[in-house]
């Protein structure tokens, strides 16, 4: 093609910037230019700030067309509705004008009107492609731009083009006939809104749309779904034909599959088979169309003529243009597996990879021996060109979170019978593979059959390509190979489609692409867009197109045209089943075992309610401040981060309070007890034999304390000496080494206090510490912790010792009843907060009870090995888990018992947790354990959890200032 070549004219207006006679007449030819912004030339005084241009200004500077006379002076200006697109197709380089005038009056003066005829001409730069790059927007928060720099770019092009298209009346030769000018009117439509969204974009002080009741960091545009809007959008897919086909894996499949799981194997390989429509390979792209180069210029001139380029095409959804024909690609070879947790997605996708091979790779896996010489060792691929991809017939690629690598590894290797697959994990030290060579076609024989990496590999090799502009063999990893299948498991990670994750998973080349979650649509249509794009399902993976006929429509309140739409697009795309659908002869789809959950009502102890309370008390004067002010949802971060504090106190006031000034207590606890002989746990056959041994030390030397303890060891039954209790209830040794009930001797001292008085010993008149309280604690429970010949072993523990709290208390008796009745039982914790697990350790270290730990800080290896050792264990063990790190994906199913420390703003959350041990795998009963602390926020979140499950919404007609009403009574019930 030339440099540029001419596709038609059209009339314009303009208005002048000077004053003269014979300045411009009819039929003079004037040059079009682009503004140029000039830069202040007065340099600003040291210690001074430059002038300011304010973002109104520089975009007001920035669509300024100028005409010019032969000797570059300017003439006058295009009006701004041309020259706002006149602009961008001179900017982007897409076209050139020529501009000759049609009247001007003969005396010229400042803003005299003139019209002229712009001649217009395409340049070869706006037929070449477009470069790999990396996202502008690393993240995008809940005040970010909604649009990217790329997109926003974008648009401006497609309208651009359009209006030209429209201004020439250029019509297409084939192309979307059916309505394209209702198409174009829609597809304008969207983009101003878009252009609308832009300009009116509240700031964060001014914004009321801050959210529900819970915060969320994935915040990106588009309006919420509510909960009967995404029922309607699953009810087509999840109308499960149960008549379907089923399909056995292959004889390398080590794993028995239910009905439905063969079910969907045969639904699976039709999808990757797609044996029909094969005609559509030789038809032109939807979205595209054609058009002719004219052959005779405005003044009927013949033009140049290009034989071998009589057409060119152009996508007015994207903006771009191409010369060469635009293919219809073969509609999409996989879709999105969206059964719920627990109904076994990752063994379903593996019975895929074992049963549907390419033809390369079942030949290879047929002549997989060695090669007799080294004239047989394969050929490796050679360099490539920059944006090639190579062939890999016989690999699947897994993209998982992190904490999911190696349970994807262990589960693929107990799926296949030995030797039949090859599966490596392509993260930290095995990431220095040569993926190019390993999974080459040449290395076919040696092949693996799966890779296993993360989202985060995946991230940092696409930012390194990006920053090689897009030499995808430089690095020969993931992006220079051209997978036979990728598999994204836990895909709402990509939800957010301006993140660089989902950008980098978009960029990923395989024959089928396969998405698995058990949330297709997290709370916005656009969620659904990003799986869309990364499937590649045309035309719908084109933003502006799904904008056009979805987003538009929806948040213009036209919600059953927007939601019939995407029904479309879902039904062939997606299968879901859910753990409570039946089957025709009304037995349950998955038989799981029975499940139940309790509520355990805590009751805080004086201290930790007066912390409570204090919170309490600050947070609900802030709120009704701000709401007698009008001012909620603009201190709704500031209230929210009390409300936050208020919960953590109700785990324990640890969390809350001052480090330094916790620390410095510590210390001083420390130094007090070296001085007297005492710790929080003291074995207490040691203690007898330190205090009957022979020795200077006055404080080793103690017959008395002896002889006390000694008929603690031997069950001697006392009674209490203040309430004549016998035998004890929960024997509490003072410092002075007199007993009594536990609650006695804390009434006891309390009631000295409230008179004021310092508490004294009910026996010796000592004075009593408070500090020095120590509770008998007889080791029944652990099998590991018996005195040969003597039962099992006592210990004095400090009252609150071990950073106890309530609910830590609550939790070790509750654990240590499990082990004494189940020695070899396994049981989850989770909690929402790492802090508090790490409160919880040292009470179970001290209760002497085996546990583990799994948080968001460890690295995959660490993660893996700590699973594996929870899945291996024979003993009693417990896995403490933070809800994020383990709140989806795990199988825990080895674990009986689950305790929840703390609540969750949606049940849904908790849910997800409790259904890592409650799934498909699970052969025993499930107990569920809800730690809530009584007259608190936590009971009040549980109120607030369950209304939400029944507020009935008609299908989205609640209005925004009815959802902010809700918003605000949500957090004044919290506070009641």
């Amino acid at each position: 093609m030339p440099d540029s070549r001419y596709i038609g004219a059209f009339g314009v207006e303009g208005w002048t910037t000077r004053s003269g006679v014979n300045l411009l007449r009819h039929g003079d030819v004037v040059n079009i230019e682009r503004q140029k912004i000039q830069l202040p030339k007065s340099a600003p005084q040291r210690g001074q700030p430059g002038p300011r241009i304010s973002a109104a200004a520089a975009k007001r500077v920035d669509v300024i067309v100028r005409f010019t006379d032969g000797a570059g002076r300017e003439i006058g200006r295009l009006v701004k509705e041309t020259a706002d697109w006149v602009s961008t197709l001179m900017d982007q380089k897409i076209c050139k004008f020529e501009g000759t005038c049609v009247y001007a009056p003969e005396r010229l003066r400042t803003n005299d009107t003139v019209f002229l005829q712009l001649r217009c001409s395409l340049l070869s730069s706006a037929f070449s492609s477009r470069r790999f790059q990396a996202a502008d927007n690393r993240t995008v928060g809940r005040f970010d731009e909604t649009e990217t720099s790329e997109e926003r770019s974008l648009r401006l092009r497609q309208v651009a083009l359009v209006k030209l298209f429209q201004e020439i009346n250029l019509l297409p030769t084939r192309g979307n006939e059916m309505g394209a000018k209702n198409q174009r009117r829609e597809l304008l439509q969207a983009a101003e809104m878009a252009e609308n969204k832009e300009k009116g974009k509240p700031g964060p002080q001014d914004r009321d749309d801050t959210g529900s009741s819970s915060p969320s960091d994935d915040n990106d545009d588009g309006k919420e779904l509510e909960q009967d809007q995404l029922d309607t959008l699953y009810k087509k897919a999840q109308s499960f034909d149960f008549n379907t086909p089923q399909a056995e894996p292959a004889e390398t499949f080590a794993m028995t599959l239910r009905p439905y799981q063969k079910q969907s194997l045969h639904w699976m390989m039709e999808k990757e088979r797609n044996v029909r429509n094969e005609q559509r390979e030789t038809s032109m792209h939807p979205l595209w169309e054609e058009y002719a180069w004219p052959t005779k210029d405005h003044d009927d001139k013949a033009l140049p003529e290009f034989p071998e380029q009589p057409t060119f095409y152009v996508n007015p959804y994207s903006g771009e243009l191409s010369l060469q024909f635009p293919r219809q690609e073969q509609h999409c070879l996989g879709g999105i597996l969206a059964d719920e947790m627990g109904l076994g997605k990752t063994i379903q996708m593996l019975s895929l990879i074992h049963t549907h091979k390419s033809g390369i790779a079942i030949e290879a896996r047929k002549a997989s021996r060695p090669p007799s010489s080294v004239n047989q060792l394969p050929r490796l691929p050679s360099v490539q060109e920059r944006n090639a991809v190579t062939n890999a017939p016989c690999t699947t690629l897994v993209v998982a979170p992190m904490s999911l690598l190696a349970q994807w590894q262990s589960e693929a290797e107990n799926a296949s019978r030995e030797g039949t697959l090859r599966s490596m994990v392509y993260y930290g030290n095995e990431k220095n593979a040569d993926l190019l060579a390993l999974c080459c076609e040449a290395n076919a024989n040696n092949a693996p059959d799966v890779v296993i990496t993360s989202y985060g590999v995946v991230l940092s090799e696409f930012s390194q390509i990006a920053a090689e502009n897009g030499d995808r063999a430089s690095i020969r990893g993931l992006f220079s190979l051209r997978f036979f299948r990728v598999i994204l498991d836990e895909a709402h990670s990509i939800k957010n489609r301006q993140s660089k994750t989902a950008r980098a998973c978009y960029e990923i080349a395989a024959k089928h692409r396969w998405v698995l979650t058990g949330t297709p649509i997290v709370n916005k249509l656009e969620d659904l867009f990003s799986l869309i794009r990364f499937l590649r399902v045309e035309p719908w993976n084109n933003f502006s197109f799904w904008r056009t006929f979805i987003t538009v429509p929806f948040e213009s309140k036209d919600y059953m045209r927007a939601l019939d739409v995407v029904q479309t697009v879902l039904e062939p795309l997606v299968m879901r089943r859910t753990k409570d659908m039946k089957t025709p002869d009304g037995k349950p789809l998955v038989a799981l075992p029975p499940k139940q959950i309790e509520i355990v009502d805590i009751e805080l102890s004086k201290s930790e309610r007066d912390v409570y309370d204090y919170i309490f008390t600050r947070a609900k004067r802030t709120f009704f401040a701000n709401v007698e002010a009008g001012t909620v949802m603009k201190a709704f971060t500031s209230i929210f981060a009390q409300i936050l504090r208020l919960r953590q106190s109700c785990c324990h006031p640890i969390l809350v309070r001052n480090r330094d000034i916790v620390t410095d207590e510590e210390e001083a606890g420390a130094a007090a007890d070296a001085a007297a002989g005492l710790a929080d746990d003291m074995d207490l056959q040691s203690l007898i034999e330190r205090f009957t041994a022979t020795t200077d030390d006055v404080a080793d030397s103690n017959a008395f304390g002896a002889h006390v303890l000694s008929q603690i060891r031997d069950e001697a039954v006392n009674e209490c000496p203040i309430c004549a209790e016998e035998p004890m209830v929960d024997q509490t040794v003072t410092g002075c080494w007199h007993s009594a009930c536990k609650n006695c001797l804390l009434d006891y001292i309390k009631h000295q206090m409230d008179r004021r008085e310092v508490p004294r010993c009910f026996q010796c008149r000592e004075d009593i510490n408070e500090r020095d309280l120590f509770e008998v604690v007889r080791h029944d429970d652990d099998p590991d912790a018996a005195n040969i010949g003597q039962g099992p072993r006592i210990t004095l523990q400090r009252l609150g010792a071990g950073n106890s709290s309530a609910k830590i208390v609550a939790l070790i008796k509750h654990l240590r009843d499990l082990r004494r009745d189940n020695p070899t039982i396994k049981a989850v914790i989770f909690s929402q907060f790492t802090s508090f697990l790490s409160l919880i350790e040292p009470a179970l270290a001290l209760a002497n009870m085996r546990f583990l730990r799994l948080d968001g800080s460890m690295a995959q290896k660490a993660r893996a090995t700590v699973l594996n050792e929870f899945r291996e264990s024979d003993k009693f063990t417990i896995l403490l888990i933070s809800l994020k790190a383990g709140g989806v994906g795990l199988n825990l199913t080895s674990a009986k018992r689950v305790y929840m420390m703390d609540p969750w703003w949606s049940f849904a959350v908790e849910a997800q947790a409790i259904d890592r041990v409650h799934r498909m795998g699970q052969e025993d009963e499930v107990k569920v354990y809800r730690f809530i602390v009584k007259d608190s926020v936590e009971q009040r979140m549980l109120k607030v959890q369950e209304r939400k499950k029944f507020i009935a919404t008609s299908l989205g007609m609640m209005s925004d200032d009815e959802k902010k009403m809700q918003r605000i009574e949500d957090i004044r019930e919290l506070l009641s």
